[in-house]
């Protein structure tokens, strides 16, 4: 027994030397807060007294954690439940206005179980850490059973101003998560601010870009673009016009400067310049794209917009729709602060800093936004408007978006109905596509009467109303901004003063108006009889008086 016994130790200890020898040898891999992977979420919900309630999956967006471009990631007590369940006794204590009732443990991370069984260092920086003693933010790493019955964790406390670096040794097979934990009460939003917040540099390694800012401008004026990329130095960079590919690449000269730098300028710009401007950003390590899109307001229609909060700015809906924005059935406001659906990047706006969403509610459901703006009969209009799907939750099945213009009488009945081109599951994603009211219908919705760039107020006109409408099929998200109501502006008076003719009439900013006469409409063409520089104001012209009469209209374009 004594010779079976010293031969089981001897092949024990030998295991045990094995083993040992391949801990020794584990692959080292280094991680980093890297804005180009795919972070998750997941909260874990306890009460007062510390008892575990539930755990599940959350968007980043919705544990309010967010990127800012690739420079870095803010973490922030969770308002998510005041903004959903303001009232809930399960969350508050009493319900309305009452205190938390519950802890939340916000974990942003990600899961790579490519790494089980190598040995982890998570290394980062914490710039700034102001949250209030309630609440407390840590970095971790996970190796989790391969069931998730078991979690092995190593954390450290993010302190202000501070590196933070972690290593752990994982288990092959099992599941790898690394990231960060922020846990306290629920919070209001109107505290949020005075709760505190942490924000973590970002450091990655192939170029991470921050957004290209989308710009609407009026014709003339100078265009730039702007890119902050972070990784490994040094960078280059090419812009390009219409598609990433560098088919259209642009180059320095005549209107173009800054075609190989981080900032291109485009000086005098027209509408042949409206379109997506894509950045191909290359270092040793990789090669990152980002892009931004240009609306260029012609000078006639830069001061002319009708609709209130065109770039959908203001913070909440309005009351009533004849003053600002009201939403149906459904809407959201969105800023560059939020996320797309299923995991996306941050919200790309066009105009300002906000947008608005309409979303899928259902198969046969449909949502949107309008606003009522005050108009008479004859009255002539111009109405268009920006409208994006990301690819990240894309419409999908038969689904349409579209913007829709309705004439109104006095008691709201409909008396006309223009609509533009719909956006679909065939419509580009992830850029924005202008959309022109320009098909008129009858008031049945369904019967196509023409097609016109002008929409003509009937008789019995009081209001118009500008209305974006979203008709899901099967899912999907769209985004508006950019927004404009324009109307023409119409001959207001002609009188006799001091043995002339004088014709009245309000201008817009920046077209010419011609006045125009036949001394008999059956003349073959109008003769010229003067002309305008429109400024915003109402225009007098006066013209002798003709012993023969004379017929005058006021062009403009």
């Amino acid at each position: 027994m004594k010779i079976f016994s010293n031969t089981a130790f001897r092949r024990w200890a030998g295991v045990v030397a094995i083993a040992l020898g391949a801990a020794q040898t584990q692959a080292q891999t280094t991680v980093s807060v890297d804005s180009t992977k795919t972070w998750l979420g997941y909260m874990n919900v306890t009460d007062s007294g510390g008892n575990f309630q539930f755990g599940s999956g959350w968007g980043t967006a919705d544990l309010d954690a967010y990127f800012t471009g690739a420079s870095t990631l803010t973490l922030t007590p969770n308002t998510s439940i005041d903004r959903d369940k303001p009232t809930d006794p399960y969350w508050w204590v009493g319900g309305t206005n009452g205190a938390p009732n519950k802890i939340m443990e916000a974990n942003m991370y990600i899961q790579d179980d490519t790494l089980a069984g190598q040995s982890i260092s998570f290394s980062g920086t914490c710039l700034t850490n102001s949250l209030t003693p309630d609440y407390t933010a840590i970095a971790f790493i996970k190796d989790f059973a391969p069931d998730y019955s078991v979690n092995t964790p190593t954390t450290v406390v993010l302190v202000d101003g501070q590196p933070f670096t972690l290593n752990l040794d994982t288990t092959a097979g099992h599941h790898i998560q690394y990231g960060f934990a922020t846990t306290g009460p629920d919070a209001r939003i109107a505290n949020v601010t005075s709760l505190g917040q942490v924000v973590l540099a970002v450091n990655n390694a192939d170029p991470s870009l921050g957004k290209v800012a989308s710009q609407v401008l009026i014709e003339g004026q100078t265009a730039q673009f702007s890119i902050k990329a972070q990784g490994t130095a040094p960078f280059s960079y090419q812009w390009s016009f219409g598609n990433s590919l560098g088919t259209n690449a642009l180059v320095n000269g005549g209107r173009v400067s800054g075609a190989t730098s981080n900032v291109l300028s485009i000086a005098a710009i027209t509408t042949n310049d409206v379109g997506t401007y894509f950045v191909t950003v290359t270092n040793k390590a990789g090669t990152g794209t980002a892009q931004g899109s240009l609306v260029v307001r012609p000078l006639d229609q830069a001061r002319t917009n009708l609709l209130i909060d065109p770039g959908f700015e203001a913070s909440t809906f309005a009351i009533t729709s004849d003053a600002g924005w009201t939403s149906y059935n459904g809407g959201a406001l969105k800023s560059t602060n939020d996320f797309y659906p299923n995991g996306g990047p941050n919200v790309e706006v066009l105009d300002g800093g906000q947008c608005f969403l309409a979303y899928s509610t259902g198969p046969n459901t449909y949502n949107g936004c309008f606003q009522v703006r005050p108009a008479q009969a004859g009255d002539a209009y111009v109405a268009d408007g920006w409208f994006f799907t990301p690819s990240s939750d894309p419409i999908t099945g038969a689904g349409v978006a579209r913007l829709e213009i309705k004439f109104l009488d006095a008691g709201g009945g409909l008396l006309g109905y223009d609509r533009s081109a719909g956006i679909d599951a065939n419509s580009a994603q992830d850029t924005w596509i202008h959309l022109q009211a320009t098909n008129l219908f009858a008031t049945d919705y369904v019967t196509q009467l023409g097609t016109s760039p002008y929409l003509i107020a009937p008789p019995g006109t009081a209001s118009v109303q500008y209305q974006v409408t979203y008709v899901p099929d099967t899912g999907g998200t769209v985004y508006v901004d950019s927004t404009d109501l324009q109307l023409k502006a119409p001959v207001y008076s002609a009188s006799i003063v001091s043995g002339a003719i004088q014709i009245s009439f309000p201008t817009l900013y920046g077209p010419t108006y011609q006045v125009l006469y036949k001394n008999a409409l059956s003349d073959a063409q109008w003769q010229v009889a003067g002309q305008v520089t429109g400024d915003g104001a109402v225009h007098n012209v006066s013209y002798p008086l003709s012993t023969k009469g004379r017929f005058y209209i006021v062009n403009t374009q």
